[in-house]
Parts: structure tokens; sequence; C-alpha cells
């Protein structure tokens, strides 16, 4: 490669300050995750704060995924969903290295329902018209 020549990161149809916010509400996101997911919560009553948090876990990956399968190619979207469950992962992890918190399964696979649950949305005219084709054949 030439000293002159320089490697192209435009896209079409988006401008450059477009982009920055793109990646600036991005980065935004992750960290509230990691905030969310790291915070102290007080103490309530067990029976009302496990369905209240499995709900927030389903709530924040939800808007979460939407915003990034918004952001990206539709063609884009199995890495995306890949992404989000390795983030939800990653999370639950970190959450063992801090006293006040743990690992739970539960609060993962709420994760990747609110996930699927945005994938759904997103492109539910696609698996529509997919399960349309499929019953015509």
């Amino acid at each position: 490669m030439s000293p002159k020549s320089k490697i192209d990161f435009s896209m079409p149809g988006i401008s450059r300050s477009g982009i920055v916010f793109k990646i600036v509400v991005s980065l935004f996101i992750v960290s509230m995750g990691v905030y969310l997911h790291l915070m102290q919560f007080p103490d309530v009553d067990i029976d009302t704060s496990f369905s209240i948090d499995k709900l927030a876990h389903i709530a924040f990956f939800y808007l979460s995924s939407l915003w990034f399968f918004l952001i990206v190619r539709p063609d884009q979207a199995l890495v995306i969903v890949i992404f989000m469950a390795l983030y939800a992962f990653s999370l639950e992890l970190l959450q063992m290295t801090v006293a006040y918190r743990t690992f739970e399964w539960l609060d993962l696979f709420a994760d990747v329902v609110g996930i699927f649950l945005s994938f759904i949305h997103v492109f539910k005219k696609d698996i529509l018209n997919k399960i349309k084709s499929t019953k015509a054949c």
C-alpha cells in the first residue's frame, strides 16, 4: 500500500456524524449494561424481586438488541445475536468477581429471551414470509 492511499471507512448513505452517533450510543448501551449488572441493589422481598429482576433482564437485552439490529445490515443479524449472547454471558461471569452479585443461569436465560424477542420483532415479516413460502411448497 502506498503512503498516499488510505483505507476508506465511509459507509454509503451514512454521514460521518451518523456513524459517530451510532458508536457513542452503542458504547453507552454496553457501559450501562456493565453498570447495571455490577451495581448493588437494596435488599427487597425475594418473591417480588425475582420477577422484576428477570423482566429487567429481558427488557434491557430486548432494547439493546433492538438498537444493534436496527443499526446494522439485516444480513448481519446472526453476528448481533452471537455478540449479544456472548455479552450477556460475559456480564454474568463478571458478576462472579463482585462480592454482592452472583452468576445466575435464569438471568442468562432472561437475557437470551430478550435477544430473541428483539430478533423476532425486527425480522417478523421475514420470518412470516419464510413460513408462508414453505407452506406453499
